[in-house]
């Protein structure tokens, strides 16, 4: 009776010392960050399944084997969520996939563990490239986007005169909530201060708006529901929930100086202000006959645009980036391209369908990301 030994199909069937993926990333250094790799391992770990269900292993793989697996869909093991299709893979997913083999076998081959790097025998008509309707996308530089997901950075680019400078406070928090759940400004403009909740998704304390700087969590952000897009709870990092902090402590003072009432307790009382627009416009809409103006009027796009772009120009001008030219290409400089470079982040980073409900998006095919 003839006998065959299992072929290893994750990295933890491989025996120590003989982990390609790990040699590649240990080889990128700080090229990758911790997520991507671990992203990343999930997508090697899924490939390596798949050979193993075609009765290969990653050593075996041929130009053709990689052909047949691009040219499929996504596979579906423990570890990962199930295919958005059952035919084919995104564009982007075959993109990653492809960074990923060309990486490893780029590695294996300069290390002496393969002869051959069977990616460069993939012919350049067959490898991935993103489709031209993904391609509509305009996204920020990397260097400048990396320096804009830093809470330091909105302090140093947006700053406070004194401490009736309440809107530049507001403009710190805006760029936070942006750039870490990449919203949309019409979902911008609709959110209400009921809508920010503790990490353990129970309303803010008072605690936690009297003394913003003390606060050590992360806070989540309920996006409602609307025509265009899903409603869904998104996570604020803890260095961007302090300026949001400070936005809502300083928001309260607003509404009590311009109400004449003192702003309510906890979130979950529903009192007035918590229940009027999270983000405030600087002036009013002109009153209507027998209408009571807001006390915290919220924002239109125009002023969330330019709150924006202001703040993009600031930052480029600060990292020495070049400015778009006048005459030039039409750089995008509102909100929109800070969605598009936070869809992107996730893209690399996580798989499609997490993006799809993250984006609030009521399908895959909405997965574009467009031009401003």
């Amino acid at each position: 009776m003839i006998t065959t030994t299992p072929q290893p199909r994750t990295a933890a069937d491989l025996p120590a010392g003989a982990d390609p993926y790990k040699d590649w990333t240990d080889s990128m250094g700080d090229e990758l960050n911790a997520s991507s790799k671990i992203a990343y391992r999930t997508l090697w770990d899924a490939w390596c399944w798949w050979l193993g269900e075609n009765g290969q292993t990653w050593s075996t793989a041929t130009a053709a084997t990689i052909q047949q697996f691009l040219g499929g869909p996504a596979p579906e093991r423990a570890g990962r969520r199930k295919a958005l299709s059952a035919t084919h893979m995104s564009s982007y997913t075959r993109q990653r996939y492809w960074r990923i083999l060309r990486g490893v076998y780029h590695r294996a081959v300069a290390s002496g563990k393969l002869a051959n790097n069977p990616t460069l025998d993939v012919p350049d008509e067959k490898r991935p490239s993103i489709s031209e309707v993904d391609r509509l996308s305009q996204v920020l530089e990397p260097a400048v986007f990396k320096r804009l997901r830093k809470a330091k950075t909105l302090s140093t680019i947006i700053k406070v005169k004194n401490e009736n400078d309440w809107w530049h406070v507001r403009d710190r928090a805006m760029l936070a909530v942006l750039v870490d759940t990449g919203i949309t400004t019409s979902e911008l403009i609709a959110l209400r201060g009921v809508d920010l909740r503790r990490a353990d998704n129970k309303p803010l304390s008072l605690q936690q708006v009297a003394h913003p700087e003390s606060n050590s969590q992360t806070l989540l952000l309920e996006v409602m529901l609307s025509d265009q897009l899903v409603g869904r709870q998104l996570e604020i990092s803890q260095p961007m929930a302090e300026l949001v902090l400070m936005w809502v402590c300083a928001r309260a003072a607003l509404f009590a100086k311009r109400s004449g009432r003192p702003p309510g307790g906890d979130a979950g009382q529903h009192q007035p202000d918590w229940l009027e627009p999270l983000f405030v416009a600087r002036r009013a809409a002109a009153p209507k006959p027998g209408v009571e103006p807001q006390a915290l009027p919220p924002m239109d796009p125009t002023s969330v645009y330019y709150a924006v772009s202001q703040a993009l120009k600031r930052l480029r001008k600060s990292a020495g980036s070049a400015q778009p030219a006048a005459g030039g290409p039409h750089v995008a400089q509102g909100p929109a391209v800070i969605r598009n470079s936070v869809i992107r982040l996730w893209l690399d980073t996580l798989e499609v369908s997490e993006v799809v409900a993250r984006a609030g998006l009521k399908r895959m095919e909405s997965l574009r990301l467009k031009a401003e």
